[in-house]
């Protein structure tokens, strides 16, 4: 073979693995590109709730990221996880998201409880507080940090209940004695001292049994989201409805922080617009929701429903102030310098609201 044939087919060799070198890389790199990511997220909530459609949002998002991002709901009874223990199993990896309730990381994390605790802020001072750049060392205290120390992210968006009131079978709450000999179901002690500043005893009952224990009279009616007032048809044995917004359960989605770094960049930002769009979708149907079961529980549950007054509402955060102090206390810092900073948003917000 001449040296000029040898030369050309050694060319044509070396340009045959150039190619074929090329043709792995890239590849490869689709290959990556590609590569599918299967998220569990854990709640304590049903997947599909008149206001709330995970099943759209976990659908909107496998369909943005081209089937890279698949989320796998678990409600509680499909994970073995309770409600209280979300905030560390996200946090140690057993699943990659979760929904979550202020309420349901107190016991974890008890900053996350300032903004629930009874009647210390309206739903939608809330949301201003969390809006008001002059406050952002409260918000970034009790929300930002406390994710990051537990190893994960919030993703855009925020929504909560805007709905919550107390039912009762014989009285509104119109007066600071109004439950005066009256049983009520409670929860936590903050709630259990909102109670007796009104004058009641109170009774834990699990939330599956409420219907009955106000039926048969062993609780005289409780507080909770009107939502479930409607949808369990507590309405019917407690006929008296407050609408009383004391706390607002403020929920948001959280992240493992490693999951998320793991993730490319262009599927980072599809999980955060998404989840942001849907936090603002829910919220505007959950407050469509709020303005239909006030209608649906007069019209068909027979309850009479009322808001309760301004001046009232003021009274009983008045002799709130000292469980707020005692939170505070079995808190330690900051949780002091949060509350006081709180109390002053809330003046600052009556006299905007004036």
């Amino acid at each position: 073979m001449s040296k000029k044939k040898m030369s050309t087919k050694i060319a044509s060799i070396g340009l045959v693995l150039i190619l074929t070198t090329l043709f792995l890389m890239l590849a490869a790199a689709q290959a990556a590109e590609q590569k599918v990511y299967n998220w569990d997220f854990i709640s304590s909530v049903p997947k599909t709730e008149a206001f709330r459609d995970w099943s759209g949002y976990i659908e909107a998002i496998k369909k943005r990221t081209g089937g890279q991002l698949i989320i796998h709901y678990m409600v509680a009874g499909e994970h073995p996880f309770k409600a209280i223990d979300l905030l560390g199993a996200v946090r140690d990896g057993f699943a990659q998201m979760r929904h979550v309730v202020c309420t349901e990381d107190a016991s974890s994390a008890p900053l996350r409880q300032l903004t629930d605790l009874p009647f210390l802020l309206r739903g939608d001072e809330t949301f201003a507080l969390f809006n008001d750049p002059e406050y952002k060392d409260v918000v970034s205290a009790i929300y930002y940090d406390v994710f990051d120390q537990w190893k994960q992210i919030a993703m855009p968006g925020l929504g909560g209940y805007p709905d919550n009131c107390m039912a009762t079978r014989s009285t509104f709450i119109d007066r600071m004695d109004c439950l005066k000999g009256k049983r009520m179901r409670t929860r936590t002690p903050e709630f259990t001292a909102m109670y007796e500043s009104l004058g009641a005893t109170c009774v834990p009952v699990d939330f599956g049994e409420l219907f009955m224990a106000i039926q048969r009279g062993i609780i005289d009616g409780l507080d909770t989201s009107l939502y479930y007032v409607r949808a369990l048809r507590l309405a019917e044995v407690a006929r008296y409805i407050t609408l009383t917004q004391h706390y607002f359960a403020l929920f948001s989605v959280t992240v493992n922080k490693d999951a998320f770094n793991k993730l490319p960049k262009d599927v980072q930002q599809i999980l955060k617009d998404t989840t942001a769009e849907w936090m603002e979708k829910s919220w505007k149907a959950q407050r469509k929701q709020y303005e239909e079961d006030v209608v649906k529980v007069s019209t068909e549950q027979g309850a009479t429903v009322r808001e309760l007054s301004p001046e009232l509402r003021e009274q009983i955060r008045d002799a709130m102030m000292p469980v707020y102090d005692a939170w505070a206390k079995r808190v330690g810092s900051p949780a002091p310098q949060l509350l006081k900073r709180v109390h002053e948003f809330h003046a600052k917000w009556l006299k905007s609201h004036r």
